[in-house]
């Protein structure tokens, strides 16, 4: 593209692309937390998603909307702006759908990855100590489940 048709282009927010009837043709533009160009083209209930750095295309018919957030997945890095309970970034549920007992124990729901993964001692973070039973088995395949994650020093992002 050249530099003059790049600027007569439209930038909506995310916010706003979400936001479009699906039954109004529109074009929207996002940027990624990892810098990368996203194109959304809606036309009745079709819908275009084009990744510009990357090349990749997805198409969808879309009858009562489309949940565009089901088709990503959060790749983690520094896990600051990741939820560690309500995004699926281990496995391919939230850790609240599977560890429902321990997320209702924490005192910081909204918390990010990079507060929990490092923590030795659950009972600083909880409402009250883990009692036996499945509240035990929940916090020990948590702890399991998440061991072997390793934070880096890039920022999370987008797949």
């Amino acid at each position: 593209m050249d530099p003059p048709l790049i600027k007569s282009l439209l930038i909506l927010g995310w916010e706003l692309v979400v936001q479009i009837p699906i039954d109004y043709p529109g074009l929207g533009f996002t940027v990624s937390n990892d810098g990368a160009l996203f194109v959304v083209v809606f036309q009745g209930s079709h819908i275009k998603i084009y990744n510009v750095e990357k090349g990749w295309k997805l198409e969808k018919n879309i009858d009562k909307g489309i949940d565009l957030l089901s088709l990503c997945i959060r790749k983690f890095g520094n896990g600051i702006s990741i939820r560690f309970w309500d995004e699926t970034w281990c496995g391919n549920s939230p850790l609240k759908t599977l560890f429902p007992r321990i997320y209702m124990l924490d005192n910081d729901r909204g918390c990010n990855i990079a507060s929990r993964v490092s923590i030795q001692d659950w009972s600083y973070v909880l409402r009250r100590t883990v009692r036996g039973g499945i509240e035990s088995a929940q916090l020990s395949d948590l702890q399991h489940l998440i061991r072997d994650v390793v934070l880096s020093d890039n920022n999370d992002s987008w797949n």
